[in-house]
């Protein structure tokens, strides 16, 4: 798995300093680049200045939900106006009917329950580049 983990740059957005830091360091051990952001709005401004800079948008974004100033959903609806096709997964200290079906209505495949398993995020990321190698599927 480790051979594609390092062909993508990662968007990671949470508010909880402590879970941001410990996840943030190991995701900056196995992908090509991680970008932090603490906030939604924060998130927005990293997700732009990334492209300004790169020319290309960040591979995944990784967003926790419940944020303060601008939540995970708003900030994953604002980025999906920019680019539609953006792989986002969310995540959620809960499972709540109302979240799922906002998560559906942007069009957003991929979420984890906290706390996050890094076997299971680094699965579904396996996913996503099965995804990405054989867009019909």
């Amino acid at each position: 798995m480790e051979n594609f983990l390092g062909l993508y740059s990662i968007l990671y957005v949470e508010d909880d300093l402590i879970l941001s830091s410990k996840l943030s360091n190991v995701l900056k051990d196995l992908f090509k680049e991680v970008v932090c952001a603490h906030s939604g709005i924060e998130g927005l401004e990293m997700y732009e200045e990334y492209f300004q800079q790169n020319n290309k948008y960040v591979d995944i974004v990784i967003t926790d939900i419940n944020m303060p100033k601008m939540n995970g959903l708003d900030l994953s609806g604002k980025i999906k106006q920019i680019n539609q096709d953006q792989i986002i997964i969310v995540l959620s200290a809960h499972n709540d009917d109302h979240i799922d079906q906002r998560i559906k209505e942007l069009g957003i495949k991929y979420q984890l329950v906290k706390p996050i398993s890094l076997d299971k995020l680094l699965q579904m990321i396996g996913l996503i580049h099965e995804e990405l190698r054989n867009p019909q599927c």
